[in-house]
């Protein structure tokens, strides 16, 4: 995030900007509080939602946790009631001024292909309620670290 900063500071006023600096400071604060609650620090177990823990071979743990985004996707949809037409419309083509993301509309594609293949499904080790709190400690978090940025 600071490389990111240092980067993209002058730009923060683009929303495609900001919004990719979000998204990593997210990714930074799930990998940092809230994977290690399901698979430990050092990722070589995961407890399951009925308190088995299994030991984690191979990129088993990336499945797990790849299917429960998956399965998660329609709660979360629901939950916070997100509109998803900009993903069942056609999509505008979009520019990115960040150099590490050249290909920008063929990600908001896959997303969209993503969502539309969410199924509601049973999580097996991500606990919605979890997923709701570390939401709103996250925004609470980020929205204090732009104020300073500003």
């Amino acid at each position: 995030m600071e490389e990111f900063l240092k980067k993209y500071k002058d730009n923060m006023d683009d929303d495609f900007v900001m919004g990719y600096y979000i998204h990593l400071y997210t990714d930074y604060l799930w990998f940092k509080y809230f994977l290690p609650d399901i698979c430990g620090e050092n990722r070589t177990f995961m407890k399951k939602l009925n308190g088995d823990i299994v030991k984690c071979n191979g990129n088993m743990l990336q499945l797990y946790i790849y299917n429960d985004y998956t399965n998660l996707n329609v709660k979360l949809i629901d939950n916070y009631n997100l509109d998803l037409k900009t993903f069942y419309n056609k999509i505008p083509e979009m520019t990115s001024i960040i150099e590490e993301i050249p290909k920008i509309n063929l990600i908001v594609t896959k997303i969209g292909e993503i969502i539309k293949a969410s199924k509601d499904g049973k999580a097996i080790i991500i606990d919605i309620d979890k997923v709701t709190k570390f939401i709103k400690m996250a925004t609470e978090l980020i929205l204090a670290n732009i104020k300073e940025i500003e």
